[in-house]
């Protein structure tokens, strides 16, 4: 396999992962923790750091023009949002349960699929049997959503995290008592306005912004 050629020959910090909100919860994870094991290396970022941005925005953001003016050597057809089971988060802390509906095109696969063949090809022996095998190994790492089952999931459809133990609603007010600081007291602090580098003109008098879906925004 190529990247483990690389891997061996260039070093770890030769690769790198960028997720995209495009993917399940599921999915983001199992792809981390392939860049983590199987390539070796911390490299690895999501466009949801830069507040949702395009794919293309981050990767421009993070590592540079090379990233998307360069030619693709490789495309692996995964599988949309319709096409594929699996679990989103979005902005109220809401886990929900997304149902695939119809099958991939052609040669597209499931990108979990696609995840765990270039793990093995990287030397590590995975068998994850789907979404719920990612999730409930999720449940191990993370205290915030240990009490949320998958068979919850696919009763309520959505439960809203912290949910520490199995049975608990799952909390919608986080901090109801006090704040994870020494004082217990939250910090506000005023951040300046910074504007946009094209305001709107007599010109181009709107402004557009891309659009959310319910599983990734409110």
């Amino acid at each position: 396999m190529r990247l483990r050629g690389i891997r061996d020959t260039k070093g770890p910090n030769a690769l790198a992962g960028f997720g995209s909100a495009k993917g399940a919860n599921d999915e983001a994870c199992l792809f981390q923790k392939l860049t983590r094991t199987g390539f070796g290396t911390n490299n690895v970022d999501h466009c949801t750091r830069l507040c949702h941005a395009s794919s293309v925005a981050a990767l421009l953001e993070e590592v540079g023009s090379g990233a998307v003016s360069n030619p693709l050597r490789v495309v692996l057809p995964a599988s949309a949002f319709p096409e594929k089971t699996g679990t989103f988060t979005n902005t109220d802390r809401q886990v929900q349960l997304g149902r695939q509906a119809i099958n991939p095109p052609g040669d597209a696969r499931q990108d979990l699929w696609i995840i765990q063949q270039m793990a093995n090809g990287m030397g590590l022996d995975w068998h994850y049997d789907g979404a719920k095998d990612v999730f409930n190994e999720m449940r191990k790492a993370m205290h915030s959503i240990a009490g949320i089952t998958w068979e919850r999931l696919e009763a309520e459809h959505s439960v809203t995290y912290p949910c520490e133990n199995e049975g608990d609603p799952g909390d919608e007010v986080v901090f109801i008592e006090r704040f994870p600081t020494q004082s217990g007291r939250a910090k506000l602090v005023p951040a300046k306005l910074i504007s946009a580098n094209e305001k709107p003109d007599a010109d181009f008098p709107m402004v557009l912004i891309t659009g959310r879906q319910l599983e990734h925004w409110h």
